[in-house]
């Protein structure tokens, strides 16, 4: 998937007008490609339709950053899209009340470099953290990550050929395994791989 760049992304004006039609379309798919790892992380796994809308919406809500430029958004987005071997997902840590999450994050310290993917067949796949944006607080560790999946030609060529994909967490604080994902969200992975 190519990345990203300030010209390719519609004013906020013209994104106004196919506003409505393209949130119809794009809020069932991200949904398609949410997992949810537990009660209360879940990844969202990113392609180029996924993070434009996530841009757009982004411009729409604060006018500055049409105005100022959209250099360090697209920093972090492109990063979970510009390595065609890669997978990229954002992670969101997600609690009921704010004092929970406060104390919740302070123990999921390292969350980030606890994510895996597994091929049937294959090595676990590690989730890389973008190394542009802090991992920690002073408190612990951010309710939001970005991390890519740099799979193998091998790996690649297992979740190509259907095997079945395992997702995890091995964190002491957190510790989640998803046998098999579902087929839909399978086969949207295989498209981007495929980059259709």
């Amino acid at each position: 998937m190519p990345r990203l760049s300030a010209d390719q992304l519609m004013t906020t004006a013209q994104y106004q007008t196919i506003r409505a039609q393209w949130r119809k379309d794009v809020i069932p798919y991200k949904q398609l490609r949410t997992l949810l790892l537990g009660q209360y992380i879940t990844l969202l796994f990113e392609n180029e339709t996924t993070v434009r809308y996530q841009l757009q919406e982004m411009m729409r809500v604060d006018p500055t950053l049409a105005r100022d430029g959209m250099d360090h958004e697209l920093m972090i987005y492109n990063y979970l899209i510009e390595d065609p071997g890669s997978l990229g997902a954002t992670l969101m840590i997600q609690y009921p009340s704010a004092e929970i999450r406060e104390t919740k994050l302070n123990q999921l310290l390292g969350v980030e470099r606890s994510v895996w993917i597994e091929i049937d067949g294959h090595n676990r796949c590690i989730g890389v953290p973008n190394e542009e944006i802090p991992a920690e607080r002073s408190s612990g560790t951010y309710a939001v990550h970005f991390l890519r999946f740099p799979l193998t030609v091998a790996q690649q060529g297992g979740l190509l050929q259907g095997r079945a994909v395992s997702v995890g967490i091995d964190h002491a604080a957190y510790p989640v395994r998803i046998e098999e994902i579902n087929p839909e969200l399978q086969a949207s992975l295989m498209a981007d791989l495929k980059g259709t």
